[in-house]
């Protein structure tokens, strides 16, 4: 597990290029594919994984404001529950998304989502800059499936939450 934040944000942003590269390199047939209902085109996924960077960094920001003293230091049980759902997210099994998040609609262009998602990184840079480092191993994000988790498994969380949807990009060119 990474514990060094410059460290975790190299990984997420090398996972992003990666992500943003691999779907410029796709067929514009598979780009410009529509939505079925059955399975998201590229531009629906491109929109969860921001929608999801989005809210996990809403939540974070919500639960660290007030002091680090309240918010409970993430156990052994949180760590093997991040290790199940980092386990999970390198695989190139399919998953289906937490109901807590919207459906994404798929409407936006892939350059006003990639510029959207520069924005939602630049706060990520902001908040953490400024994060006290005695909220690193607390409680400050409670993922759908696996719970409660500390700043390092959330950072992994969004990390490999990439790498999950890499898996489902790539298999819409095939």
């Amino acid at each position: 597990m990474i514990t060094n934040l410059e460290e975790a944000l190299a990984g997420l942003k090398m996972q992003k290029d990666d992500f943003i590269e691999i779907i410029k390199g796709l067929p514009k047939e598979v780009i410009d594919r529509p939505p079925n209902g059955k399975t998201w085109n590229v531009s629906q996924v491109l929109e969860h994984v921001i929608v999801s960077e989005r809210g996990t960094l809403g939540y974070m920001i919500k639960k660290t404001s007030s002091g680090w003293e309240e918010i409970e230091i993430a156990t052994e049980e949180h760590a093997h529950e991040a290790t199940k759902l980092h386990d999970a997210l390198v695989s190139d099994k399919k998953w289906a998304a937490p109901s807590v998040l919207p459906k994404p609609t798929g409407e936006r262009t892939l350059e006003h989502q990639f510029a959207f998602w520069n924005g939602v990184r630049s706060k990520y840079h902001e908040f953490l800059g400024g994060l006290d480092a005695n909220f690193h191993v607390r409680q400050v994000f409670r993922h759908p499936y696996a719970g409660k988790l500390n700043l390092w498994q959330t950072l992994d969380f969004l990390t490999n939450h990439i790498v999950h949807h890499k898996h489902q990009i790539k298999r819409m060119s095939l």
